[in-house]
């Protein structure tokens, strides 16, 4: 898993794409690795990882392990929980009429979740 600040993913053109995390590209090629769940955060959420029946909740800084550069590797979730399925995100509060979408954005963190086989 990784997470990064959403304003180092930089806005490409139609149609390129864009390198979020780095998987090799024969693990990628043989599916050993891929991206199955990717979501936004809010900074200072909490995030509920469902991997089949079991749950793993990161509060803000249990999330500071996963964090990195965009296009890194990240760390791997604990054992039994590196198949997630869903993603559930707590925001810590309401957000409030004075704060506008761009200040939020760049607090914003994406964080993308490597599945494998």
């Amino acid at each position: 898993m990784l997470v990064f600040p959403v304003k180092n993913l930089p806005v490409l053109s139609k149609g390129k794409g864009n390198k979020i995390i780095n998987i090799p590209s024969a693990r990628a090629k043989s599916r050993e690795e891929y991206v199955t769940l990717l979501a936004i955060v809010p900074e200072g959420a909490s995030i509920t990882l469902h991997a089949g029946r079991r749950k793993l909740t990161l509060k803000a800084m249990d999330i500071d392990h996963y964090r990195g550069e965009r296009g890194r590797r990240g760390n791997k979730l604990p054992r039994g929980l590196q198949r997630v399925d869903q993603i559930e995100i707590e925001a810590p509060n309401i957000i409030s009429d004075e704060k506008s979408v761009d200040d939020l954005s760049a607090n914003e963190e994406v964080m993308p979740n490597e599945g494998s086989l």
